[in-house]
């Protein structure tokens, strides 16, 4: 007969509770990302080690049978105690039940094995996942930066172009890049066979070089050989089935970037580099937005090339400071005065920035008509990025509520110059 009292039940619980608990902060832990077979998912988490809870359940409730286990100190026959009690009880054949202590003993030890194969799983997992996004971001900034380099050679320094057919695909392939397409489904970049000097040949050439130069490690594909253009479809981990990998071109940048990246990875652990190559002295700054009335709620915030926020570290720091790191962030001391604080998408800044140098050709054109609609739209991606980057509890923002539409000046840069949205007004810098 079971003695299933409260202590008892105690012991059967709370194994399974803490097995449960474990799985809640370890099990997801980059699993998905690292693993996107669920099978591989599982067997990679610290699923498989904290059935060792479970199987502790099983232990103690087997114990709780009276028929087959007996406490240390129980003798056989409790009715008829005397001089051959001890003798009986030697004769007893039920197992002797585990201790209160021995349980909690137990249990204790159990945690720490499994809390600590966990912890190495999930480091593990981090690990992986960390190199594989940084294999990703490599081969989107590679092709963004041989994109720009292929444009650079047919417009500055194309003395290896001899016939009339090679600059006809350089025109073509530019042609394709402004229009927006698809490179793992380009079937001229994707061919294993390349016609010298031809644009084709030249961007794989481009692309392979800047994979060599811009790593720490040389960029490899997952079974260890040399990516190229033509097998790049099957060596990107962070996007859905057929991946799609877009470049954009227009007469002042390039953008490259995976267009279908997996959902779990812009839910859970953020999105995946883009790479805004800049052509014609695009600045890193593109737009700033500063509250500079007597009694200021905000700091001065600026949003660069790459779509991240920096916050001034001090109320009415002057804007026009910002000049001086609208080129060269690196180079002086913006990072002193301003500290990143949020991030947008990448796509959604370029294309501020595009519906910028499209529509304002000169001082006397108004950007009026789409004022109001890209000033609605700037204020959510800049909220949604400010709130989901900004958390550190330690440094708060100046105001907690953080609104565009709130503030005097929002500027878009240009060479020598900057836009002021909210005042529709060109203000010359030099």
């Amino acid at each position: 007969m079971n003695r299933l009292n409260k202590k008892n039940c105690l012991f059967i619980i709370l194994p399974i509770v803490l097995m449960v608990l474990v799985n809640i902060f370890h099990f997801v832990n980059y699993m998905t990302l690292v693993w996107k077979n669920p099978i591989d998912s599982v067997l990679a988490s610290s699923f498989p080690v904290s059935l060792l809870f479970l199987l502790l359940a099983f232990i103690f409730y087997r114990q709780t049978n009276d028929e087959k286990y007996r406490d240390i100190d129980e003798v056989a026959d409790s009715l008829n105690p005397g001089p051959d009690s001890q003798s009986i009880s030697q004769s007893d054949p039920r197992k002797i039940r585990l201790t209160s202590k021995k349980k909690i003993y137990l249990i204790v030890g159990t945690l720490i094995v499994v809390y600590g194969v966990s912890i190495v799983n999930s480091v593990m997992c981090q690990i992986i996942y960390n190199s594989r996004r940084q294999h990703d971001d490599e081969i989107v900034r590679a092709l963004g930066e041989a994109c720009k380099a292929t444009y650079e050679y047919y417009q500055d320094d194309s003395y290896g172009i001899k016939s009339s057919k090679q600059a006809e695909s350089y025109e073509i392939g530019f042609q394709k890049l402004q229009e927006g397409v698809d490179i793992l489904t380009w079937s001229e970049l994707t061919s294993d066979t390349k016609e010298m000097d031809s644009f084709a040949y030249k961007l794989e050439i481009e692309f392979e070089r800047e994979l060599f130069n811009g790593a720490d490690d040389y960029v490899l594909g997952r079974d260890g050989e040399a990516i190229t253009l033509s097998n790049l479809k099957e060596h990107l981990f962070f996007a859905n089935k057929d991946s799609e990998l877009y470049v954009y071109m227009t007469d002042t940048v390039v953008v490259a970037g995976i267009k279908n990246p997996v959902k779990s990875l812009d839910k859970d652990a953020g999105k995946l580099w883009n790479c805004i190559a800049g052509k014609q002295n695009v600045p890193e700054l593109l737009f700033y937005v500063v509250d500079d009335s007597d009694n200021p709620k905000h700091n001065t915030f600026a949003v660069d090339t790459f779509g991240q926020i920096y916050e001034s570290k001090f109320p009415q720091n002057d804007y026009y400071k910002l000049n001086t790191y609208m080129n060269y962030l690196a180079d002086g001391d913006f990072y002193r005065e301003f500290r990143k604080v949020g991030e947008i998408d990448d796509f959604e800044t370029y294309e501020v920035y595009q519906i910028f140098t499209s529509n304002y050709s000169d001082a006397t054109h108004s950007f009026k008509g789409d004022r109001d609609e890209l000033l609605k739209r700037l204020n959510a991606d800049f909220f949604e990025g400010f709130k989901a980057g900004y958390n550190d509890e330690y440094l708060r923002p100046v105001s907690e509520d953080v609104s565009i539409l709130d503030m005097n000046v929002i500027g878009i840069y240009t060479s020598e110059e900057y836009y002021s949205i909210t005042n529709d007004e060109l203000i010359k810098l030099k």
